[in-house]
């Protein structure tokens, strides 16, 4: 999975800090990935350099929140139809997709499945 599609993915659930997303997403894929919580927040600095991330203000103890912005969410949403991380494993990224969307309240499942499903027959067909 890539650490940087399941963090943004997580930030369509609403605002988060780095700490939280960290381990959300740890929670959220059964703790299949061992993320370092730095790169988390490194993650996180470089997507808002991309224009996928943006501030939200902070917390009430100070900590910086993140909110994705609509070029996020864009990201987010063809990470869900299946664009794979370069380099990534086929079968992680089905698997922590699936999970994460499942995870998730504003992310109908069933499609996200099916996609995967018709992803793994063609492959089969190569």
């Amino acid at each position: 999975m890539a650490v940087r599609d399941a963090l943004l993915a997580l930030l369509s659930a609403g605002p988060g800090y780095g700490f939280q997303l960290h381990g959300d997403l740890a929670e959220r894929t059964g703790g299949r990935r061992d993320v370092n919580v730095g790169q988390s927040y490194a993650t996180l600095e470089r997507r808002g350099k991309q224009g996928l991330v943006e501030s939200a203000g902070a917390t009430d103890d100070g900590l910086p929140l993140y909110r994705a912005t609509k070029a996020g969410a864009a990201a987010t949403s063809a990470w869900f139809a299946g664009a794979d991380a370069s380099g990534g494993d086929p079968w992680d990224e089905t698997v922590d997709r699936v999970l994460v969307a499942a995870s998730l309240p504003s992310i109908e499942v069933g499609p996200v499945v099916a996609a995967e499903r018709l992803r793994w027959q063609e492959r089969a067909l190569e």
